[in-house]
């Protein structure tokens, strides 16, 4: 099996997705396509895809629905403030500010897809 995880996110527009994920995660994709982009947001071992959802094999039904959360740990509540900057500098909507919860400091915000994406201390 391979040492390497992707999560692909079907998204709407991949540039506008991968300009909005370059300023949130605060890097450039390693691989950038017109309909595919690959962000490395845990070294060899984890990334973040986009593709494009007219482009996804087998096509996405347009009733289909996901329910699912990323979750992006960060070492300290200060990293979570300043990812919390990049979202709004990234003009992504917040769902919940930053917070304690019992399982650590955390804020939730959606893509321009709707993906919800959780920023949370280890």
């Amino acid at each position: 099996m391979s040492q390497s995880t992707l999560l692909i996110l079907y998204v709407s527009d991949t540039e506008a997705s991968a300009n909005f994920y370059q300023k949130v995660l605060n890097k450039k994709p390693v691989e950038a396509g017109p309909r595919f982009y690959v962000f490395d947001i845990g070294g060899e071992a984890f990334k973040l895809c986009l593709w494009s959802k007219a482009d996804v094999l087998p096509p996405v039904d347009k009733h289909e629905s996901c329910c699912h959360e990323l979750t992006l740990t960060c070492a300290s509540s200060e990293e979570i403030e300043q990812n919390h900057q990049n979202w709004l500098v990234a003009q992504g909507k917040v769902l919940k500010e930053p917070h304690l919860l019992h399982f650590g400091y955390s804020f939730v915000g959606v893509d321009l897809d709707g993906h919800r994406i959780r920023f949370l201390t280890q």
